[in-house]
């Protein structure tokens, strides 16, 4: 190969460019408010999408509320019409979806107001889940649907500072009780949470593959009772249903 001044100029260039690239990456990889997205988990975002197929027409024309709002691995608010529902993202540290920073357990919304809400991937850093989830379900409306996904029995450990506390936003706003709290949650945990009884129909499922809870509920009202299909996916199991 001849080299010029030209080929000198284009091999600098391609070094400069790896330099660079390697001292960015370097720089995130060392900056604890900074978070590489990797995406929702396949089997949490397939949930989420069934939840749309059995109640379609709760993704459009209705008001809407993100538990966890903070987008560290994705959102499934993306699954919603944008131009015909009310968008409320909540969680306890500044992000971009998030529309009102607070502790879920005391946010300011009145009873009956929300017509879906939703979480995931959350419970598991919320020290207060007990109260957060008493108070979602005064915050739905009646015939309202509320679902959630969250780490289960066999999760490993995530989201503290001992651990990667880029994937939990109570560690890395630093909250106090927050950046070092873990717990998968079981179905023995959300009954003794909340009274399933306020729900007219619910399911409760755990994915062995992921480690995953689900849960879906549709809050007791006039609406006629409707039997949807059971969610079928690879090491989901049926839990309870109602």
């Amino acid at each position: 190969m001849k080299y010029t001044k030209k080929t000198d100029k284009n091999i600098m260039y391609i070094i400069l460019s790896i330099l660079s690239i390697s001292i960015i990456f370097i720089i995130l990889m060392n900056n604890k408010n900074v978070i590489i997205k990797e995406g929702m988990h396949n089997e949490a975002s397939s949930f989420c999408n069934y939840i749309k197929e059995i109640f379609p027409n709760m993704f459009s024309n209705v008001n809407i509320l993100e538990v966890g709002s903070g987008d560290i691995n994705g959102s499934v608010a993306d699954l919603f019409d944008k131009k015909t529902v009310k968008y409320q993202g909540n969680d306890v540290f500044k992000s971009p979806r998030t529309t009102i920073v607070n502790k879920t357990s005391t946010l300011p919304f009145a009873d009956n107001t929300f017509d879906v809400i939703f979480s995931t991937e959350c419970f598991e850093h919320d020290p207060e889940y007990v109260l957060s989830l008493q108070k979602i379900i005064k915050m739905l409306k009646p015939n309202g649907l509320f679902f959630f996904t969250c780490a289960s029995t066999g999760r490993p450990e995530h989201g503290t500072r001992k651990t990667t506390p880029n994937d939990s936003y109570g560690t890395i706003g630093g909250i106090v009780g927050w950046s070092d709290y873990y717990k998968n949650l079981t179905i023995q945990d959300v009954e003794n949470a909340i009274d399933l009884s306020i729900f007219s129909q619910y399911a409760i499922y755990y994915n062995n593959l992921s480690s995953d809870l689900y849960f879906w509920g549709i809050k007791s009202g006039t609406t006629k009772k409707t039997i949807p299909k059971i969610y079928i996916n690879e090491g989901v199991t049926l839990l309870k249903s109602k």
